[in-house]
């Protein structure tokens, strides 16, 4: 962290939070702001879910073609064998 911004930092009033463990922490109300800005949009961030709904696309449209394969498989392997058959 630069200098002229750490000095910044520890001139902020500060304020005691709480952990579940029942230790205390100490944060600046502007670092709680800027955690919150973070957070925030992290959770408004779309991008992934954009990939997330083609990786789901992706993989219906394949199990579509696995189950047309294996579907016309049989089909082309009982006609092979009926002319198997009648080539004996």
């Amino acid at each position: 962290m630069q200098p002229r911004l750490k000095a910044l930092l520890g001139a902020l009033p500060v304020h005691s939070r709480t952990r579940q463990n029942g230790r205390h922490i100490r944060v600046s109300f502007w670092q709680e702001a800027v955690l919150q800005r973070i957070f925030s949009k992290f959770l408004a961030d779309q991008s992934g879910a954009t990939a997330i709904e083609y990786a789901l696309i992706a993989g219906g449209i394949a199990l579509v073609i696995i189950a047309a394969v294996q579907g016309i498989g049989t089909s082309l392997n009982t006609n092979f064998s009926t002319i198997n058959s009648s080539l004996k």
